[in-house]
């Protein structure tokens, strides 16, 4: 089995197996100082999950909010409008993966 090395935000390295495209899943560690969004309001396909190692976390998915703290983790449906905020009164750090239908290198769904 051959693995492919991706750069990631946070990370040190990501390895995705051969046989898998880069986008089927994505993981990346990300920051935010107390008062800021990582990014707008945005949608994509797929599941995205989210785990705070430290601070908190304010997942805004629609007209809803969830708010995070260190050791817990949601999923969300990534094809509603989402944004992160860290609400916290100090520098969060967390854990970003989404994760999309897996299709293989060469296929339609690929896009490749």
């Amino acid at each position: 089995m051959s693995f492919r090395h991706l750069q990631k935000k946070g990370l040190s390295d990501y390895l995705v197996d051969g046989s898998l495209t880069d986008d089927c899943m994505s993981i990346h560690i990300s920051e935010a100082p107390a008062g800021k969004s990582s990014h707008e309001p945005h949608v994509h396909a797929g599941v995205e999950a989210y785990y705070v190692f430290q601070g908190e976390l304010t997942i805004s998915l629609g007209a809803e909010t969830l708010r995070l703290v260190a050791n817990q983790a949601a999923s969300i449906d990534s094809g509603q409008p989402h944004k992160v905020t860290n609400t916290g009164s100090a520098a969060n750090r967390y854990m970003v993966i989404i994760a999309r239908a897996p299709a293989k290198p060469g296929s339609a769904a690929s896009g490749v």
